[in-house]
């Protein structure tokens, strides 16, 4: 006999679509307390326990005069709701919420006090961190679900967010339907999957089983029914697998097999169990529950294979259940390709971080570890400055968002109207960033959800967890050789460079002040200042350059490759770490003399180096530092020093850094990749260097060079194709460079004759891209061939639509 049948019948009183909830605006706290008291009534028996033993108290009799102090809060028909409804000490409620809450935390973890705020009417287990439940706001007689104080940004205010907001009664009758179809039981005895209390969360209800296999049936014979007879396959009797091929899939089990070949336009059926087996990508993912060793989070069951196989599964994403595929067998076939892991000081990134090193599959893939160097900023002196609020009607701005934050906001979306130019607006990407701008968050939500992410980053910054996590990684992925460090993976707003967990956690069209590690300046500015490497406070600057390297210095490890990737930013490892040996240069040194070390990327902060003489340079210690590293094959050295920053080129020669002061070619035998960016360089110390580079070279990139005296871009083509003999090797054996090294190509710097642009790429040649959006990509043309491409409108049609309007005003 089930439970349900021991208590009366409920059934008429759920919310069904022939039963909805109530229309007028107010609570039914008659149908509500009924539908409260069923699930009281259904845990406490499931406990072992007999109805005559409950003590049906309500929430004032339980509490007293705490309960007491709050009514004038309530609303009438809210306390008429305490007032019928079972308040009963010793079981817990449901899977999600353990019972009404105490009067004393129902406001706790919101900020007004009156009757049009919301509050928390039942409070969560302890299934998670920062504990809410399901709100109730009194005003409009509505509840939501947020497990955490973090969730609740997420549907509040309730104006703009409607859809995740329903009737009491509707949430009671859902959490009662859950258990009408066996997909939430409740049960003393232990069980083989998640569990909280009495309560069980199973993957699916038999209930579920049977309405699926019936609703899959259907659709089969209605595809089936529609199709000529010769284009299907061989009836075949029994289910689409048996219990030989599954663990545990009794939909599967139950299935028929179709005769048709794809259920939807590029989802194949699966109709031979061998292909379907191998086709699982998804596998059982371990449980990283601290608590709760019996926890099983997996991915879900892969049951029509798209026929374009290039995405990956997107591992970001939890499921706890269980899989019907966990076999060896399966797993080890198609495993998952998790090759890289987030690290920044962001609880959410860390979580991450440990569950994959945590994983006996996950982490054995791992080769990458991206640590995201910046962090939030808790204010900005920039947009404090009167001179930004000058003429401006600036709304109130008190601290529940201060004026900086207003001003990032509005930044942000400015600099997203001018990077889109001339564009045409339903470019994909375009269409997109415009989705996200609609979709922002209101300034006060979003500054508070930023103020909860600044609280994680104390949290962690105060415990050290990424530190922590970080050690702990380097002994838990095996395949691990590159560890890159950026300033920049939150990219521009909507297109981060990395999306990590904490960036694909963020609300959609979340506008925030977009965090830059390292000093940096915009494009077109003088560069920043590097002081002096001599006091932590400066060294701090750069947290996660110092933390990876004294980590690789203390522990055994297989990193062969370094990057510091600024993706273009005017930043970079302040080069003064090079005038002297200190701890930092010497944690550097140590990386790049292990043996089989082949990779280092380095951007550097050189400042106003070049009017120094280029100290940091002459001193020898960088090019020191490459030279241990002999078995390097990729060798790219970047500076803030970029196409659009406002330098002065030297006068003197002796000002030129030779480049032979800061590469040691020599050492390099293996070398495959040289890339050298930002520097100041004489045309001939650069041929020269590059004539003397190993048969081993495969490609080279020299970009945003400045050039001393007479030379350029177009007379350097010149010589590296007259004077390096590149041309004598194999096609195989080239460098990587245009047509015009090789063959008879056009030179695409500048014209034949032509003085003033030889510095230029020529219009029709190469191709341009945005650092920040993936998206751009177009050839480098003029305008017509844009326009004709689909990138630019066509003028024409914009200057009689202009031309008529001028007409019309002026007939006005």
């Amino acid at each position: 006999m089930s439970l349900s049948s021991k208590l009366s019948d409920i059934s008429r009183h759920l919310v069904t679509p022939d039963n909805p909830a109530r229309e007028t605006g107010t609570l039914d706290y008659q149908r509500c307390a009924l539908l409260h008291n069923f699930l009281v009534e259904y845990s406490w028996l499931a406990d072992g326990k007999s109805l005559a033993d409950l003590e049906r108290r309500s929430f004032f009799e339980r509490n007293g005069d705490e309960a007491e102090e709050i009514r004038e809060r309530l609303d009438p028909a809210l306390t008429a709701f305490l007032e019928a409804a079972y308040d009963v000490e010793g079981t817990v409620f449901y899977l999600w919420v353990a019972g009404i809450t105490a009067p004393s935390e129902m406001w706790t973890n919101h900020s007004g006090d009156d009757v049009g705020e919301p509050h928390t009417l039942y409070w969560t287990n302890n299934i998670c961190s920062h504990t809410n439940g399901l709100m109730y706001h009194q005003k409009q007689c509505m509840a939501t679900m947020a497990m955490g104080i973090f969730d609740m940004d997420f549907s509040q205010p309730i104006e703009d967010h409607p859809e995740l907001w329903h009737p009491l009664e509707t949430v009671l009758s859902n959490w009662i339907h859950m258990i009408q179809l066996g997909k939430i039981t409740a049960t003393p005895e232990k069980t083989d999957c998640e569990k909280q209390g009495l309560w069980a969360w199973h993957s699916y209800g038999e209930a579920q089983i049977d309405n699926t296999v019936a609703a899959s049936d259907r659709l089969v014979e209605a595809i089936e029914s529609r199709m000529p007879s010769e284009a299907l396959r061989p009836a075949r009797e029994g289910p689409l697998l048996s219990d030989k091929d599954l663990d545990a899939a009794s939909i599967l089990e139950s299935i028929r097999v179709p005769r048709f070949e794809f259920i939807a336009p590029g989802l194949l059926v699966p109709h031979d169990r061998e292909a379907f087996a191998s086709s699982q990508v998804f596998t059982t993912m371990d449980s990283t529950d601290e608590y709760d060793d019996d926890k099983v989070t997996v991915p879900p069951v892969l049951l029509f294979r798209a026929t374009d196989l290039t995405a990956n599964f997107d591992w970001d994403n939890k499921y706890r259940s269980l899989n019907p595929f966990c076999r060896p067998t399966l797993r080890d076939r198609s495993p998952l390709r998790i090759d890289r892991v987030f690290l920044s000081a962001n609880v959410r990134n860390v979580e991450v971080f440990r569950a994959i090193a945590d994983h006996e599959i996950f982490r054995k893939g791992v080769t990458e570890v991206i640590w995201d160097d910046a962090l939030l900023a808790e204010s900005n002196e920039q947009y404090e400055d009167e001179f930004y609020c000058e003429g401006e009607d600036l709304p109130d701005c008190d601290e529940t968002c201060p004026v900086w934050f207003l001003w990032a906001s509005r930044e942000n979306l400015s600099w997203l109207t001018s990077r889109k130019g001339n564009d045409v607006d339903d470019l994909p990407q375009h269409l997109e960033r415009a989705k996200q701008m609609e979709a922002q968050l209101p300034l006060n939500v979003s500054y508070a959800y930023y103020q909860g992410l600044l609280m994680q980053q104390e949290s962690v910054l105060s415990t050290q967890a990424d530190i922590e996590a970080l050690k702990y990684g380097i002994t838990r992925f095996p395949a691990l050789k590159r560890i890159t460090i950026t300033p920049a993976a939150h990219g521009a707003l909507y297109t981060p460079l990395y999306e990590t967990p904490m960036i694909r956690a963020f609300p959609y069209g979340f506008n925030y002040l977009i965090p830059r590690a390292w000093p940096t300046v915009e494009p077109g500015f003088s560069p920043c200042e590097a002081p002096p490497w001599d006091t932590e406070a400066e060294k701090n600057k750069w947290r996660g350059f110092r933390i990876v390297l004294r980590t690789l210095a203390e522990q055994e490890h297989h990193i062969s490759e370094f990057i510091l990737d600024v993706n273009g930013l005017c930043t970079g490892l302040n080069c003064h770490v090079f005038d002297e040996p200190c701890e930092e240069y010497e944690d550097l040194v140590a990386l790049l003399r292990k043996p089989d070390f082949n990779r280092i990327d380095l951007g550097l902060l050189v400042s106003t180096q070049q009017d120094e003489g280029w100290p940091s340079f002459r001193s020898g210690h960088l090019k020191h530092a490459l030279g241990e590293a002999k078995d390097l094959q990729h060798v790219s050295l970047c500076t803030d020093l970029g196409a659009n920053q406002e330098i002065d080129v030297p006068e003197e020669e002796s000002d030129v850094i030779p480049l032979r002061t800061i590469f040691p070619i020599n050492r390099w035998q293996q070398l495959q990749h040289l890339g050298i960016s930002g520097f100041v360089v004489r045309q001939d110390d650069l041929i020269s260097l590059l004539a003397a580079l190993p048969a081993s070279l495969l490609s080279v990139e020299l970009s945003f060079l400045h050039f001393y005296g007479d030379g350029n871009y177009r007379n350097l083509l010149c010589d590296m194709r007259d004077k390096l003999g590149w041309r004598g090797r194999s096609a195989s054996e080239r460098p990587k460079v245009s047509g015009f090294l090789y063959g008879d190509g056009l030179n695409p710097f500048g014209r034949e004759g032509d003085s003033f642009s030889p510095n230029q790429i020529r219009l029709g040649f190469g191709v341009e891209r945005d650092e920040f959006e993936p998206g751009f990509e177009r050839p480098w043309a003029q305008y017509d061939e844009l326009q004709r491409l689909g990138y630019y409108p066509d003028v024409r049609l914009q200057y009689e639509e202009w031309k008529k309007s001028l007409s019309d005003d002026l007939s006005t």
